[in-house]
């Protein structure tokens, strides 16, 4: 069947599935660059999410610690250390703030979504609670003091919830990193499978080439060699393909049998 195909098919067929097997390289190559960077965006995402959060466990701890030097300075605390004091406290607040709505904002999956809204009620009741101390402090000491063990259960309160989402955060930062890792290593085995069939696909097809053009050109080219020399008795081969080969093999015949006659008639007119 294939001694029917012609030599210039044969040689767009070889094109035409190299060009295939790059095009499928390329594809293959472009989705596992789409897969890493969706990957990626997830580490970034919950990574951005991670540092957000743990910023804000800072301010959780940086409360309590405006909320104990109120106590501790009481009504002796001089008015420009008080007027500092209240406002760590509204910086304190309004990062505290910003670090749990910005991670409200990212693109988070559900579970971390569920802990961040438990935390917000509870950072509300620590704030607020902090903000009574403080303002309490400087003009009621006692009333502050006693307003601290409710103001202890809600740093206690805020402190499980905060646990909660870092957990989460945890987990889920996990997640994305070795989903990447998959993506990479999948991507690659794939690329490397689609690069070993296109070696092994040309190797075959150069083999392909060789055995079914370069070596009957050869062997024409003996034959022509030989009938050149005068040997009319040889026998020319692959006169029965249909291809280019073939035709020549059909045109040395040709010269084979009109070399054949010239010497019969030769002969003839020797023996007249």
């Amino acid at each position: 069947m294939l001694k029917a195909v012609t030599i210039k098919q044969k040689f767009y067929q070889s094109a035409v599935a190299i060009g295939l097997l790059a095009a499928v390289m390329a594809a293959t190559g472009l989705w596992g660059i789409e897969r890493q960077s969706s990957a990626l965006s997830g580490v970034v995402v919950t990574n951005g999410a991670l540092r957000s959060h743990m910023e804000g466990d800072m301010m959780h701890d940086a409360l309590r610690a405006d909320v104990l030097a109120a106590l501790q300075l009481g009504t002796m605390t001089p008015p420009d250390q008080q007027s500092q004091i209240r406002a760590d406290l509204d910086e304190h607040v309004a990062n505290f703030r910003a670090q749990i709505a910005a991670n409200e904002g990212r693109a988070l999956d559900p579970e971390i979504q569920a802990a961040l809204a438990e935390v917000t009620p509870r950072l509300d009741a620590y704030i607020a609670a902090a903000e009574t101390i403080v303002a309490a402090a400087f003009s009621d000491p006692a009333t502050a003091n006693r307003e601290f063990a409710s103001f202890g259960e809600a740093f206690r309160a805020l402190e499980d919830a905060m646990a909660a989402v870092s957990d989460r955060i945890e987990s889920s930062a996990a997640s994305a990193e070795s989903a990447a890792g998959a993506t990479a290593t999948l991507a690659r085995l794939v690329l490397l499978g689609i690069g070993g069939a296109t070696l092994v696909s040309v190797v075959l097809g150069a083999f392909a080439m060789i055995r079914g053009t370069v070596r009957p050109l050869d062997g024409l080219s003996g034959a022509m060699s030989e009938l050149a020399k005068g040997d009319t008795a040889l026998e020319v081969p692959f006169r029965g393909r249909k291809d280019e080969i073939g035709g020549m093999a059909a045109a040395l015949q040709v010269f084979k049998e009109a070399a054949l006659r010239e010497r019969e008639h030769a002969a003839a007119r020797e023996r007249e």
